[in-house]
Order: structure tokens, then sequence, then C-alpha cells
């Protein structure tokens, strides 16, 4: 027979109560579905039809209660047992009994002795997910503040659920896009995800399907975005990718495999290569994508060891692996075509690191490609500046792309972390001490300063801005070794109680905060001189230039800002201002010292976190904070608890403003207002306050 061409592979849900399972395996002899419906043995009524021209057999299964969980398998020439390749939950013999109540509650009990192997669940009649978020608006490319997290190692619970409850914390720290790395099903439970076993299924060790997609809708509802790390340079051998045609005496895939090259056709391969010129690979590819997209609403993907998308043969050769390869470009513009056929907008990332002609034509057909700094912003804020110039991985102007496609980081998942770098290897100049926990945050602090405003996406890894300083080999016995690297990470929300990792956390979020800003993302130029000791970035903009000067070296000295113009200037972080009278006027900074200068006055919320400056109040008995002083366009209330009133007086004693705020925080104009001195007066359940202030 003839299967329409309406039916997809998988799962195809006629109604309520039935099904008709659809599974590409040329050169069987014979299949049947088995299931729950079958009591787990062949049975005539689910013998599977088969169509030779599109090597598709299929069968229909009725009489399903609608809502229930089934779990099913193909029983192929009475040899092996598969899972469905598009399963989208994975039932699995030995891992489910180490998945709790609590992260996956009511989970559908394995088959035991009736079948073995991976068994795919599929729900009739199932309810359909309620999305919630209204009006969501996906930040630009150019705005792209990344948090790359892993859930295992994000909190204790390692759950969607739990990642859900820290959004309010992601947002006070201005990044508006997660990344999780690879939640699809992986073998095993405790992994990074990166050995794939099914690709359309997500694991239960992070939770149910529907609270990841909670996780999209709450975090849409902060406006913040959501990118799958996916794995498509290979399979596991638990796949059924593997499985359905494997040469067993080899533990590799079979030379008729129609997904898989037997053997590995690059260096560094991990797993089974998948053959990318396969219309097999293709259409599971894009179908998978597909699905992530329409069923979770995510909004883009992050390709690991997108390099291996290609049949070039380079073997072990790493050069010839990387260089220029048409081929390789052709596959990854066909796949980008057909997701942005399903979603135009949607954020391609590649884990690339190919020879820079190649990285340049994909960023110029609108992908993103990795930009590793973090061997180049390790050495500088540890102090070792001969190899600590990072423009290139993460400036456009420095590698000639025409977009600004580089996701420039300093530390990612696949990287040592620098203050475990600073605190184990930072550089000593008599009583400057890098080792020393508050000095090694510092300077981390300065090359954030640096490394976020450069246009292009940026990424930081998770706990990067509380100053995370396990090494990436952090054995769980309290010893290191590289065979670690994998395992399972302290967990320490307690750095939050350390008022110094709580500095770097509130610049970050500053620099973050000036980011979105329009003319900060969208320079009409820049200029990033990151060689040497004094460090500076320009961005011009007709309406706000900012000017980031620093001193990565180990004793105290003066940085030209090049100031495009001479008058008032801001310190963005403090609040500050400065009268520059000459443009090139040097900048005094001690070792590890650093200043963020605007053209005009940007308030953040950050001011007196974030620079040690002082605020209008800082009261902690009464728990209200008002900043900045000088002010000039905005003054902020903010901590307070009831109602509070803002009273603003001419020193003579006139009332010019008054308004009124019931809890948690206030913005209060001041446009209009002559510059000058005024009083101001708080009054709050715990008292009544008064100070001069200073209008600029």
């Amino acid at each position: 027979g003839f299967l329409d061409a309406s039916y997809k592979q998988g799962v195809n849900y006629l109604s309520s109560d039935k099904v008709r399972l659809v599974l590409f395996a040329p050169n069987k002899s014979f299949i049947y579905a088995i299931g729950d419906f079958s009591n787990w043995e062949p049975d005539t009524a689910y013998f599977m039809q088969y169509s030779p021209s599109q090597s598709l057999w299929w069968v229909d299964i009725p009489n399903l209660s609608p809502g229930k969980e089934i779990g099913f398998q193909y029983w192929v020439d009475g040899k092996i047992r598969v899972a469905d390749p598009f399963s989208e939950l994975v039932l699995n013999e030995y891992d489910d009994a180490y998945i709790s109540a609590q992260t996956f509650p009511s989970l559908k009990p394995y088959p035991k002795g009736k079948t073995n192997g991976a068994v795919g669940v599929m729900t009739p009649g199932k309810a359909a997910f309620t999305w919630t978020a209204q009006g969501y608006s996906r930040p630009k490319k150019e705005k792209l503040l990344i948090y790359e997290l892993l859930p295992r190692d994000f909190s204790a619970a390692h759950t969607f659920k739990s990642v859900q409850d820290s959004l309010a914390y992601l947002k006070r720290l201005g990044v508006n896009v997660i990344q999780l790395m690879p939640v699809n099903e992986f073998e095993g439970n405790i992994s990074w995800g990166y050995n794939p076993s099914f690709h359309m299924a997500v694991d239960k060790y992070y939770g149910r399907p529907d609270d990841l997609k909670a996780l999209v809708d709450a975090a849409h509802k902060q406006g913040i975005a959501v990118i799958l790390d996916v794995v498509f340079n290979h399979a596991f051998s638990q796949s059924p990718l593997c499985q359905l045609y494997w040469n067993s005496a080899e533990f590799k895939p079979a030379t008729n495999n129609p997904w898989l090259n037997p053997d590995a056709r690059h260096p560094f391969n991990v797993g089974y290569d998948l053959n990318h010129e396969s219309r097999a690979t293709q259409y599971w590819m894009d179908r998978i994508l597909k699905h992530w997209v329409q069923e979770f609403k995510v909004d883009g993907f992050r390709f690991d060891l997108s390099k291996g998308f290609t049949q070039v043969n380079s073997g072990t050769d790493v050069a010839a692996w990387g260089r220029y390869d048409a081929s390789r470009i052709a596959l990854l513009k066909r796949m980008a075509d057909q997701i942005r056929s399903v979603d135009p907008d949607i954020h391609l990332i590649l884990e690339h690191f190919a020879d820079n002609s190649e990285e340049k034509e994909l960023n110029d057909y609108g992908f993103m490609t990795w930009g590793n700094g973090n061997a180049p912003f390790s050495e500088a804020t540890m102090g070792f500046l001969g190899s600590s110039d990072f423009g290139w991985a993460i400036s456009r102007e420095h590698r000639g792309f025409n977009q600004n496609g580089i996701v420039g980081y300093m530390e990612s998942h696949d990287e040592e972390r620098l203050m475990y770098k600073n605190k184990k290897f930072g550089n000593s100049s008599g009583s400057y001490l890098i080792q020393n926990l508050p000095v090694g945050l510092n300077r981390v602090a300065m090359a954030s300063c640096l490394f976020l405003p450069v246009p292009g996406p940026k990424m930081i890894w998770q706990f990067g801005e509380l100053g995370y300083d396990y090494s990436i080999n952090y054995c769980s016995n309290g010893t290191e070794n590289t065979g670690c690297r994998l395992d399972p990470k302290p967990v320490r929300w307690d750095y939050w109680n350390d008022t110094n990792r709580r500095k770097l956390y509130y610049v970050m979020a500053a620099m973050n905060y000036l980011k979105t800003f329009d003319e900060v993302a969208y320079p009409v130029d820049y200029d990033l001189n990151a060689a040497g000791q004094y460090k500076r970035l320009n961005l011009w903009h007709p309406n706000l230039n900012v000017v980031v000067v620093s001193n990565f070296g180990m004793a105290a000295g003066s940085a030209d800002p090049n100031f495009p113009f001479t008058g008032r200037w801001y310190d963005y972080l403090s609040g500050d201002s400065l009268e520059v009278t000459n443009k090139n006027g040097a900048i005094a900074l001690p070792a590890g010292g650093y200043k963020v200068f605007i053209s005009r006055r940007v308030v953040h919320p950050y001011y007196w976190k974030s620079a040690n400056s002082t605020p209008v109040y800082d009261i902690t008995s009464a728990g209200i904070r008002c900043f900045p002083n000088p002010a000039k366009d905005v003054l902020l209330v903010e901590g307070f608890s009831g109602q509070v009133r803002v009273s603003l007086y001419e020193l003579s004693g006139k009332l010019l403003l008054q308004e009124t705020g019931q809890a948690g925080s206030m913005r209060i104009s001041l446009q209009g207002l002559k510059p000058g001195m005024y009083l101001l007066n708080i009054s709050s359940p715990n008292g009544v306050y008064s100070s001069r202030m200073l209008l600029e």
C-alpha cells in the first residue's frame, strides 16, 4: 500500500481514542506494534502494513481510553523491541526508579516482566496545555543576554519548576534568555545531556513535559526567552536510530543504517555520528525542531558540535575538520530554511569554531556562533596580560563580520570558572592579591564592564554572576580530577549572602540594563581596545556615548579614556559626574580599577549597590533606600513596606511635589525642576526622615 503524505512518522492522533503509528524502517521483513493494548505480545490485530516506495510501516490502534497514557514499542523481525524515534515521553526499566514523585508526579510504571528496552508513551485525548503569556515579544539578536544553565546543578531539586521559581532572580540580573543544556531524553539520569537517546522526549529527571511548558510560559511573562541546547551531531546506543540498524559484533551502526555513519567522519566525535546528507536524518531533525517550537514555544536552539554536520571525512585531522566546508554550510542553511519556515524569527546558535571565513558566511545567513573568550578573560582577571586580548572572541569588528552574531562568553559549561582560576592562580604584587576573594571578584566585575556592552549577544554561565569558584573538574568527594568533569557540582545559592559576591551580581545587572538601550545595542560605531594593561571600550551614538576604562595591571596607573567630546559625563555605576576638559585626559585608576562613563544620565536600579556610592537614604531599620544623589531626571525609592510618602521641598520650605507608594518601589520624575539643592522628606510607618538632595 501507499501511506497518505498527511500522516507523519511517529504517533498520529486520529481521535480521542484512536491513533495511527507510522515507522520509517527500510529493509525489514515484518513489524508489530506492541504495548499495553496487546499485553506486550505480538498480535495480528497490530501487524503493520508496509509501503515499499516510502519505506513506511503503519497500523491503526483503536478503542483506547481517552486521556490515558499508553506504553508502546515496535517488535521488529521477531528480534528487537524499540520505542518510536519520535516518542515524546520514554519509560526506562532502570532509570525511572530513581526519579522521585516530587520531580515527576504519577509517573507511569515501567511494564516490568513484560518487555525490555525503552518504552514510548502516547496519550490520546490528552488535554492541551493552557498557555497564558500575553503580548510576549522575543528579544532581538543584538540585545540577547543569555544565561546558560544546567538544571541539575542550578538547584538542589534539579527541576523545571525550581528554575521557574528562580525567574525573579534572573529578571533582576537583567538576562533576557535562559539557555537550557540538553533536556531531551538522555542515557541515565545524571548527565550534562550530550548523550541523547530520544531527541524529541523530555528527560523525566527534570520533570514533566508540562513543567517545561510552564517554565517557558512563565519566562515569557517576564520577557525572558528560552533557548534549548540540542544535540544533532550524534546519538547514543539506546536510541532507536542505533538499535534498528546495529552491528552488534562491533557495537556500532550497521552499514545500512539510514541515519548514522558506521564510523565518525570527524575528530572529537562522541556517540554515533549522524549522516546529515541523508534525507532520513533531515526529515527526523526537521520534525523534532518543529515539535519543540510548536509544542513548547521555545525561542531558539543552540546546536552542539555543529561543525560535525558534514560528510566530508576529516578522520582525526582537527585542522582539516575546521577548514571551510561548502557542503557543511549548505546543510546548515537547509536546516535553517526549514525551521524558519515554521518560525521566521527563531534564534539559531552554532557551537562551530570553524575557519573564520565559514563562520562569517554563516553569520551573514543569520546564524549566531559561539565566541569563546574564556582563555583571554581568565588571563586578564588573573593579572597576566601577555595573552589577555579578548577582542577576537567577542567583537565582530575584530573578525570582519557584517552582523553582530558572535555569542561572546567569559565562561560556559565547557570552560573553567574565572573565579576558580583567580583564587588558585591569581597574580600578586605587594598587598594586592588577586587570590583574595574580594579582589578576584572585583576583577571579574571589571571584565564584565568591558564584556557585556560590546555589541552583539552575550552569555553568562550559571552563577558566574556570583563568582562560582568550584573547578569544572570538582569531584563529589572534594578532590579534583578530569574524570569528574561531568559530575554534579555544589549548588551554592548561599553565595548571595556574601556582600562581595552580591556586588558582582549588581555590577553585571547594571551593565545588562545598559545593554538593552538601543544606543548601546545598535551604536553608530564602537572601538574595543582589549590588549594590554589599560583596556577600553568606546561606543558612539548621537543619543548616548559610553566609555569604559580599566586597569588590569597589578599597580595603579592612568588610562586614556578617548572621550569623544568635552563637557559633563556621568559615572554610570555610582551616579557621580565628571566635568571633562581634555578628551584624552588620563583617568587615574588603582590596580583592578574601572569606570563606566556615559554622556547622559541613565538611572539604573543598582547605583548604591554596584559602586559603593552613598544613596540619599540607606535606612536599614526602615528598609528604605532612595537614590541617586546627585539626581537628575528621576528619583528611585525602594525596599519599603507599608505606605510611604515622599515629599520634595525648596530650602525655603515650599512644597514642590509629593507622591505616595503602598509597597515595594517608586519612580519619581524630577522633570521640570531647576538644578539646585532641595530638602527631601520621607514618611514611613517606621518614622520620618529628612535629608538634602542635589539636583543637577
